[in-house]
């Protein structure tokens, strides 16, 4: 019987957020002491509990994801991809970095609104600090937990969240305000922290989407083994195609369009192209899917041509608004695959039968079946048809 490790993680998690609420007071008293400082600008609380928490969502993420996917505790949670240690290097560093980012424009988010409501006030020592500390322990407790739960679900969740929200944090710190009507890509190039923000938003995308396709993939297999119509190059085109679109959008993020516009351009429509051909062949690639799932699939590329259609020639939209619609139809698609490759193995699950050893619980209890009184040989025949009626 598998162990319950949920609960074994719960407790872990609570002592991480232990650990770094003391670490977050640390920092906190030994930047604030002897001073006072704002809530959010250049040298206040925010930027502090900010660099605090990232650190500790950093830091903690690793202590539930490593052993999660190496096996050290001697389990492996469910459909858990096997990987090489190398590539298991790799996801725990990009995870890690992303989890510390998405608390990082969280905890900012949280003070600028602190800011708002609370013009003008300063913190002393005790004050700041407590801030900086609560903070660090809660980032280090919801991404301790998100590192030992990570599936392809959770990974598409994150994908989006952390796209989303730091383009819209370099969208509102750009210097330009008229970046919009060029495209999306001036956002990399915009001076000051927007740039680097939204430059590293890509990039960390797509090493989201690297290590989303082991999973999908992994899931996708598992669904597909279960079935007399297996076809490993299925597997194969879905693990390629989401690895491009990953390396597609690092390359987005690293060259920006004032580096090389050809090999910018070259990435961001390869990404649209891959996109495309998935959406198109998704009755080939995933046969025994819902019958609405491959018409939300067609929806979709009806969708990519209108709006390519209003951009030119009708030239409604500008370059801006076509990327952020078919951007926004990328996400969609991506959650609506991920979730129904979830919902598919979740059921292949039921469905198939316990392995010998194993335990399975039952939702509905087995109602036992009642017994048969004993009858002797030589009764008469009305006592035998009264023995042989069910018990109350």
């Amino acid at each position: 019987m598998i162990p319950p490790h949920a609960l074994r993680h719960e407790g872990r998690a609570l002592l991480a957020s232990v650990v770094f609420l003391f670490v977050g007071l640390t920092i906190g008293a030994c930047a604030f002491w002897g001073h006072v400082w704002p809530l959010l600008g250049a040298n206040s609380v925010g930027q502090v509990a900010g660099a605090a928490g990232a650190m500790s969502a950093t830091l903690s993420f690793p202590l539930a994801y490593w052993p999660s996917i190496s096996g050290e505790n001697g389990w492996l949670p469910p459909h858990t991809p096997v990987l090489s240690r190398s590539k298991r290097v790799f996801d725990t560093i990009g995870l890690a970095l992303c989890h510390g980012a998405i608390i990082l424009l969280a905890i900012l988010t949280a003070f600028t609104l602190m800011e708002n409501a609370f013009t003008g006030v300063t913190l002393d020592v005790l004050s700041g600090s407590l801030c900086v500390g609560v903070a660090s322990a809660v980032a280090a407790y919801f991404s301790y937990l998100s590192g030992s739960k990570v599936s392809a679900s959770s990974l598409a969740t994150l994908f989006v969240v952390f796209f989303v929200s730091g383009a819209v944090a370099s969208m509102l710190a750009a210097s330009d305000s008229n970046w919009y009507e060029k495209n999306l890509s001036a956002l990399g190039i915009t001076d000051g922290l927007a740039g680097v923000t939204f430059n590293l938003t890509v990039v960390l995308s797509g090493v989201i989407m690297i290590v989303l396709s082991d999973y999908l993939v992994n899931d996708v297999d598992t669904v597909f083994r279960r079935s007399v119509a297996y076809r490993p190059w299925r597997t194969r085109v879905i693990r390629w195609s989401f690895l491009a679109i990953g390396l597609c959008l690092v390359v987005v993020g690293t060259v920006t369009v004032n580096e090389s516009l050809i090999v910018h351009n070259i990435a961001s429509n390869a990404l649209t192209v891959i996109f495309a051909v998935l959406l198109m062949l998704n009755r080939l690639l995933v046969p025994g899917f819902p019958a609405m799932f491959y018409g939300v699939g067609w929806l979709l590329v009806a969708s990519m041509v209108f709006a390519g259609f209003l951009f030119y020639p009708v030239q409604y939209y500008n370059l801006t608004s076509y990327e952020m619609l078919t951007g926004a139809l990328v996400f969609c698609w991506i959650v609506v695959f991920v979730r129904n490759s979830s919902a598919a193995l979740a059921d292949g699950d039921l469905m198939t039968p316990a392995a010998p050893g194993e335990t399975v619980l039952h939702s509905v209890p087995t109602v036992p079946q009642p017994a048969l009184q004993p009858v002797p040989q030589h009764a008469p025949q009305h006592a035998l048809e009264e023995a042989h009626q069910p018990t109350p």
